[in-house]
């Protein structure tokens, strides 16, 4: 009997996390960017995200890739002043 508890015991300790990261979830409600072209082929982008967090999350983070290849192997890149 104390083997059968012990089991018991082991598996629902090990499903726990398993089941906790079951209840974390993300959804992007609503993303708009707003993109301004300057005379001088200058941008202005505005992102808007509206996420919505279940369970235990620290934040969103985004990512701009400032550097593009062509499949042809040309590349470009770009710098950018973030404001906020």
């Amino acid at each position: 009997m104390n083997v059968l508890r012990g089991a018991i015991v082991a598996v629902c300790l090990l499903a726990w996390p398993i089941a906790a990261e079951a209840q974390r979830s993300l959804v992007i409600q609503e993303f708009v960017a707003d993109v301004e072209v300057d005379a001088d082929g200058g941008l202005l982008v505005t992102e808007t995200i509206q996420p919505r967090f279940t369970g235990s999350w620290n934040g969103l983070y985004r990512t701009i890739p400032v550097e593009y290849r062509t499949p042809q192997g040309s590349g470009t890149g770009f710098g950018w002043t973030s404001r906020r």
